[in-house]
């Protein structure tokens, strides 16, 4: 249980200050023990980081097939969300990022830096 915030500005401020530096210290505390648990969890499963680039791609150029009704938008998305070297292959085959999506800024933009010189 948290003590009530003091009543004057300077010991409120004062008061808030420590409660925000103690937050972080926790999410930071979070993310280290996060980092840590990946790294047990790919020792513990190799299978999942040792997959070849290029095999990894072919799994990637299906899941983000051009075939709609065949896939959920989310397929490629969850699929790059497994790893960082899940992640950097999905992002550096030029090819899946020539469909661009116009309902996501973010997303459009990253789609034009990745496609590179392709044909969008």
């Amino acid at each position: 249980m948290q003590p009530p915030p003091p009543k004057a500005p300077l010991a409120v401020h004062t008061f808030l200050k420590q409660q925000r530096d103690t937050r972080r210290a926790m999410i930071e505390a979070l993310e280290a023990e996060i980092t840590t648990l990946n790294g047990i969890h790919n020792a513990v499963f190799p299978h999942v980081t040792s997959l070849p680039s290029e095999m990894l791609a072919e799994i990637f150029s299906y899941l983000n097939n051009h075939h709609p009704g065949q896939r959920t938008t989310s397929d490629f998305s969850n699929a790059m969300a497994v790893c960082k070297k899940w992640r950097n292959v999905g992002c550096g085959v030029a090819r899946f990022w020539t469909r661009i999506p116009l309902h996501n800024p973010n997303l459009l933009m990253a789609s034009l830096e990745r496609s590179r010189s392709l044909p969008l």
